[in-house]
C-alpha cells in the first residue's frame, strides 16, 4: 500500500539531522503517524487521493501543496515520536 512516507529517502527530503543518524528507526513511526493521525483527520478517500498524486515541485496545484505539507508534517512528527522513544529506551539502559 502506498503511503505519504514510503522509504528513508522520503524522510530525508523533509528532515535535516546528523549524517550518522539512523533513519531506519524513524520509518515505523511515520507509518504510525499516517495511520493514527492523518487518516483520522482527513479520512480514507482524501488520504488515497493525496497518496496517489504524483508530487511535482514546480506545480501550483493545491493538492501538490497539500501532499508536500502532509509529507513534511508526517516526517517531523515521526522524528519527534522516534526521538522520545529512543530517549526513553536509552534512559532505561543507562
Amino acid at each position: 500500500m502506498a503511503r505519504l512516507i514510503n522509504d528513508i529517502d522520503d524522510l530525508k527530503r523533509h528532515i535535516i539531522v546528523s549524517a550518522s543518524f539512523d533513519f531506519k528507526k524513524v520509518l515505523p513511526f511515520a507509518k504510525r503517524v499516517e495511520r493514527n493521525l492523518v487518516l483520522k483527520l482527513i479520512g480514507n478517500e482524501q488520504y488515497d487521493a493525496i497518496v496517489v498524486h504524483q508530487y511535482d515541485e514546480n506545480s501550483t496545484d493545491p493538492i501538490n501543496y497539500v501532499k508536500g505539507f502532509l509529507e513534511e508534517a508526517v516526517s517531523n512528527f515521526a522524528l519527534l515520536l522516534a526521538l522520545l522513544f529512543l530517549q526513553q529506551n536509552t534512559n532505561q539502559i543507562g
